[in-house]
């Protein structure tokens, strides 16, 4: 999940993982998020404001060209003032920032730090993905064959799921 989202028909961004959202200060410079109580990642792990501090100092660590780092340009900090709470500083009032933290850019999800914490490493290819919040969870890998996912044991909080498995398939094509 990502924080905002753009419902079917809306021209700006809704609350997604965050229950409400808003700049709360004249600058728009500070954004303030309050998120959904009881949401958790595919793994059951909590679904807090430090998990989404973590997932936003992560990627803006992840400088790659053309990535979702750059996007976030002028973002100065992030924090958790408690479990429920994360409050987005900004350089300058940037007019996409609400934009580029919703789920039109990939890459701005929010994963667990406590998952990532015990693996101890970045994923690669051969690992297990750090879990998500989506309402589907990482099952199993064949290289260059298939990434497999299955459907999380729990009702999830915004997504009903009409599949047990979502198979993605790598095949060969002639170009």
């Amino acid at each position: 999940q990502t924080l905002l989202s753009y419902p079917t028909g809306a021209s700006t961004p809704q609350p997604d993982a965050a229950e409400q959202c808003g700049f709360s200060d004249a600058a728009n410079q500070v954004y303030r998020c309050e998120l959904r109580e009881g949401l958790k990642f595919s793994n059951g792990d909590a679904l807090d404001a430090q998990a989404v501090k973590y997932s936003f100092d992560r990627i803006r660590k992840i400088n790659v060209n053309g990535g979702p780092a750059g996007l976030l340009g002028s973002l100065e900090r992030v924090q958790a003032p408690n479990d429920r709470e994360v409050v987005f500083h900004l350089k300058s009032p940037e007019a996409e920032f609400l934009t580029n933290v919703s789920e039109m850019v990939g890459g701005m999800e929010i994963q667990s730090k406590a998952h990532f914490d015990k693996v101890g490493k970045p994923p690669s290819l051969q690992d297990e993905p750090i879990a998500g919040t989506g309402a589907y969870q990482y099952k199993e890998r064949v290289q260059s064959q298939y990434i497999r996912f299955e459907r999380v044991p729990y009702q999830h909080w915004r997504l009903s799921t009409e599949f047990p498995e979502l198979e993605i398939r790598w095949q060969n094509e002639a170009s």
